[in-house]
């Protein structure tokens, strides 16, 4: 038994089997040495048959006597040992018994310990800004933002992502109510203060469970510090959840970083305008990221950025050849310095298509940002589109499902999953979806546009018209007008349906409009010639929006006509 107390951890019984087989094998050794016992004469062991003297021997040691006769003390201890082999034999197997279902108890126990100390699941709460300051709100979203990236590159843990957790920023969410809704058996919560150049961060990682803090800890640092600060917590929230982080992520998650702070700064402010959504904030995006770029030009997580952003400009404020031909040389910038980032694979997966038109170079790019991230909500989101708008709806509706299944309470994600059932002419099937997205924000204008994309394809063109005109009060773009002066010449308005065109011509004046919007408007009107003459006009600009040819349903009266047909062959669209 000395072997499991030994201080050497190495000598000690490393699993409770081992240590079972041991305790077996002494147990058939005493049972074997009293079996001895029974069939051998006492004599032979020096042992009287009733415990009597030895023949001869003195019945008391001399005073004084030697270290022989001193050790017959022991000698006689052992002898009543060996006499008593049955007993022994016997008691033996009772504490075997004990002994064993301590040791298995144990092992369940600290199996059951190590599996409540291995969290698989985590959700980033969005730091709370705590003294308002708006200078501070980019730093609590971005450290937030941040932390998730890092995380998320743990191979073993699922990061509940920056859509869904920003759901509940400003809302002053229960930790456990959200770990539930989400589903996840941690939750991290933050605070911010930022005096001056000063920054105090909390955070608590709480779990779900059974309500238990985990760890808390406070940092004060200075705001430049903020890049190695969100690296600090990242680390500790890794060692508390009993996470290790192999070598190779530990790479990731050094190239992920920029070497110089304020760089760090200006990506978080870039990111932080760039999920704000509007024109404005998006071109100010661009302004921060090229900033960071300007300090490190080797930080690829900023190219990554850069690409999203000119993205969010393209065929909205600038035509389609000034914007997609920069996101491509952004993503492409960011793959150099590493290849490993899925957001970079799938921005150039998605120039690949809406723009170059080489459709087998996308899906292999959307293919591998998946295989570097399977949890990667926008890559499984982004290759759904590239799926419904080849004609391959089933595939699509696994890859929506999927990111609807990573990312539940994203608007947008959730309405897009209405895609492969309204091309299939499921148009009820679709319909669940972008009303499930109203439901969940009345406010979301894309909920309403899509509704009165699908009214206007299902012939109910009065709903459809009273949706699109809500949307368009919510969000006043060129391809929400457009449907609704489809909506019109459909519905027999062709005077509302002109008018509608001559207002996407004046607007065209003042900034760019696509061709293709209105080219949508003609083909309500069923005017053949028009429709492809704004087509080929959409064409000439590389409109990123004529990747619907093959599946728009309000062009069928054109496939038969062989100048639609080059079109799309020109479009590269698969056959």
């Amino acid at each position: 038994m000395t072997k499991t107390l030994t201080k050497n951890r190495e000598e000690r019984y490393q699993t409770a089997k081992d240590l079972l087989i041991d305790l077996r094998n002494l147990k058939r050794k005493l049972e074997v040495d009293a079996e001895i016992d029974r069939t051998t004469p006492p004599e032979k062991f020096g042992v009287p048959p009733s415990g009597g003297q030895l023949s001869g021997a003195p019945s008391s040691p001399p005073e004084g006597g030697t270290p022989n006769t001193r050790a017959s003390s022991a000698e006689y201890l052992v002898s009543g040992i060996k006499q008593h082999r049955i007993a022994v034999a016997i008691i033996g197997g009772f504490v075997l018994i004990a002994l064993v279902a301590g040791v298995i108890g144990l092992s369940t126990y600290l199996r059951g310990r190590s599996a409540e100390a291995a969290i698989e699941s985590i959700a980033v709460l969005p730091f709370d800004n705590q003294n308002q300051n708006p200078d501070a709100e980019y730093l609590a979203d971005g450290v937030t933002e941040s932390i998730i990236n890092n995380l998320s590159q743990l191979p073993n843990l699922r990061v509940s992502p920056r859509s869904t957790v920003f759901h509940y920023k400003g809302k002053g969410a229960d930790p456990m109510a959200v770990g539930k809704e989400l589903g996840v058996r941690a939750v991290l919560t933050g605070r911010v203060v930022q005096r001056g150049d000063n920054l105090t961060i909390s955070v608590e990682l709480v779990d779900i469970r059974d309500n238990k803090q985990l760890w808390g800890q406070q940092y004060n640092r200075k705001v430049v510090d903020a890049l190695a600060l969100q690296q600090d917590i990242s680390r500790e929230i890794s060692e508390r959840l009993r996470l290790k982080s192999p070598g190779a992520s530990d790479q990731q998650m050094a190239r992920r970083n920029p070497r110089n702070a304020e760089a760090y700064q200006l990506y978080l402010k870039g990111r932080y305008y760039f999920f704000k959504g509007s024109q404005e904030e998006v071109s100010r995006a661009v302004e921060n990221f090229n900033q960071a770029l300007e300090l490190d030009p080797n930080y690829a997580l900023a190219y990554a950025g850069l690409a999203d952003a000119y993205y969010g400009q393209a065929d909205v404020k600038y035509s389609p050849k000034d914007s997609m031909p920069r996101m491509k040389a952004a993503a492409e910038k960011a793959l150099q310095l590493d290849d490993t980032l899925a957001e970079a694979h799938n921005s150039l997966a998605i120039v690949s298509y809406v723009y170059d038109w080489d459709w087998p170079m996308a899906e292999r790019e959307f293919k591998r940002a998946i295989e570097l991230d399977p949890n990667y909500v926008f890559a499984h989101d982004q290759y759904g589109w590239l799926l419904a708008l080849s004609g391959r709806q089933t595939e699509a509706t696994n890859e929506f499902s999927r990111a609807l299944q990573l990312d539940p309470l994203n608007l947008l994600i959730t309405v897009d999953n209405n895609v492969p059932y309204v091309l299939s002419k499921q148009y009820d099937r679709g319909l669940v979806f972008a009303q499930k997205g109203e439901e969940m924000d009345p406010n979301f204008f894309v909920a309403h546009f899509v509704q009165g994309w699908i009214y206007d394809k299902k012939g109910d063109y009065e709903k459809s018209i009273s949706k699109l005109q809500k949307a368009r009060q919510l969000e006043d773009q060129p391809w929400i007008t457009c449907w609704l002066g489809h909506a019109y010449a459909a519905s027999g308005d062709r005077q509302n349906a002109l008018k509608i065109i001559k207002e996407l011509d004046d607007l065209s004046k003042r900034r760019y409009v696509s061709p293709y919007f209105t080219a949508e408007v003609y083909a309500g009107l069923k005017d053949k010639e028009k429709t492809i003459e704004y087509l080929e006009k959409a064409y000439q600009d590389k409109s990123i929006w004529l990747v619907w040819l093959r599946v728009e349903d309000i062009f069928d009266f054109l496939r038969p006509d062989p100048r639609f047909q080059d079109l799309e062959r020109r479009v590269g669209l698969p056959q």
